[in-house]
């Protein structure tokens, strides 16, 4: 009876229909700003536009006609989207590569404008805070479970979902807004079809968590509420169909697919990570390398004259720079230290004693930048020069930051590619020229919608990528 009663509020006219309640400002504002300054917004105008555009063709048949919502790609792999009460609607790049064709996007979209038009997060919790919204879109990014524990509270259901009750409510009134604005609601079910597969790929296939939101117990093909829900919408249906917003195809075409370089780049004294969005610049002439979760630098006459390890520290938001080294990670035998503040990084630089080592010179570094914890271990061996080392190190430290765009140059990234498949084409055969690195062959089934044992069909345009 609780879904009939949903139904049949959908069928109201919206001329002159009002909220009794205004959208909160506030959080979706700030966590935009919290995305910008970490580099995590995607960086293609044309897309921002894209989704802008359809965003508010949705959302000019919905109970929100004139007002300002503000739909922003982040540079993301996951497969998520996520509304904030104050109209920002946020679709990772992950998800987007997973949808075929402009409605099924529409789909995800007016999915999430339900969210907002529901009022969701205010049923959902009315008196819990928001949280550390920093420490949340950190762990967004880097897909930390700790900063997520940190930062969550009652910004958990952004990412995680309202419960069925109420996805299912933003799945109905989601495909009332598609098909007003003359798309198939059955776009609806297809996207979450499409969504389904990918989270059960997730679990059995790659081992990883469900990404999207969607709550379902069955698969949405198998779902009969959903089923009647999108039914009803089909009366809501513009039967001389609008244009589409752009060419989906044509746009997806060239997007950018995966992770950055989980270890980061080196290019000549510069580490650059994608997936933390910052670089580091190590002393001019000094060798650098990368591997696995750690970056070395030594200099030009070897370890014996002086060497910099790198290494992600584990986050604690209630132990300060200068702090850390003692209460993280145990050390009792600093001697002096300084900290240090430029404007991206705060930091703590301590000589240690060298007391029980040949060394000139041990030094620790702990830097803060956003949420991110880098801890730099460096020493001047029985060959270097102790003042000079320490110039270095600190220098090393200070060059911390974010991403700048002749950074973000030097990262290269797998993308996106439409061809049209052949007679006889198989995804094993694409798999083996593919940029993916593990289940090439069961990701482009996800992607082109063939999930689990489709192939291509001679014809159609199916994406690959290189």
């Amino acid at each position: 009876m609780a879904m009939l009663r949903l139904i049949r509020i959908a069928w109201v006219p919206l001329v002159g229909m009002m909220l009794a309640t205004s959208i909160v400002a506030g959080p979706g504002e700030e966590m935009y700003r919290e995305f910008e300054e970490n580099q995590a917004i995607y960086a293609d105008e044309a897309w921002q536009q894209y989704v802008q555009r359809l965003g508010e063709k949705l959302l000019a048949y919905t109970e929100h006609k004139g007002r300002t919502y503000k739909f922003t790609v982040l540079d993301e792999s996951s497969v998520n989207a996520f509304a904030l009460p104050d109209g920002y609607i946020f679709l990772h790049a992950g998800l987007i590569a997973h949808m075929q064709n402009e409605d099924q996007l529409a789909a995800v979209i007016g999915h999430e404008i339900a969210h907002v038009t529901k009022r969701h997060s205010a049923r959902r919790s009315t008196r819990a805070g928001l949280g550390n919204i920093a420490g949340f879109v950190a762990g967004v990014l880097t897909g930390s479970g700790a900063l997520y524990s940190a930062s969550q509270t009652a910004m958990a259901h952004y990412i995680s979902g309202y419960g069925r009750e109420m996805e299912l409510e933003a799945d109905a009134y989601g495909a009332v807004y598609l098909a007003r604005a003359g798309y198939s609601p059955h776009a609806h079910l297809e996207m979450l079809s499409l969504l389904k597969d990918q989270s059960m790929f997730s679990a059995k296939v790659s081992k990883r968590p469900r990404s999207h939101h969607g709550v379902f117990s069955t698969h949405p093909k198998n779902d009969r509420r959903l089923h009647y829900a999108i039914a009803q919408a089909e009366g809501e249906y513009q039967w001389e169909q609008s244009e589409t917003v752009g060419d989906f195809l044509e746009m997806i075409d060239g997007m950018v697919y995966g992770d950055h370089q989980a270890e980061g780049t080196v290019v000549d004294n510069l580490w650059v990570n994608g997936r933390l969005r910052m670089a580091v610049e190590f002393p001019q002439g000094w060798n650098v390398g990368s591997a696995s979760s750690k970056t070395s630098a030594q200099a030009p006459g070897g370890a014996s004259v002086g060497h910099i390890n790198l290494t992600q520290g584990r986050f604690s938001e209630r132990v300060r720079p200068r702090d850390y080294i003692k209460k993280v990670l145990g050390r009792e035998d600093e001697t002096s230290g300084a900290s240090v503040e430029t404007n991206t990084v705060k930091a703590y630089i301590a000589h240690m004693s060298t007391a029980d080592s040949d060394a000139k010179a041990i030094m620790l570094g702990v830097a803060y930048i956003g949420e991110t914890v880098l801890v730099f271990e460096g020493q001047a061996g029985s060959a270097g020069d102790r003042e000079a080392f320490a110039a270095d190190f600190r220098r090393t430290i200070e060059s911390v930051r974010r991403l700048t765009e002749s950074d973000l140059a030097h990262l290269g990234r797998p993308r996106i590619k439409i061809i049209y498949a052949e007679p006889g084409m198989t995804y094993k055969e694409l798999a083996r020229t593919s940029e993916i690195r593990s289940y090439a062959e069961e990701t482009l089934r996800l992607i082109n919608g063939d999930y689990p044992f489709g192939e291509p069909r001679p014809g159609n345009p199916t994406k690959i990528v290189q």
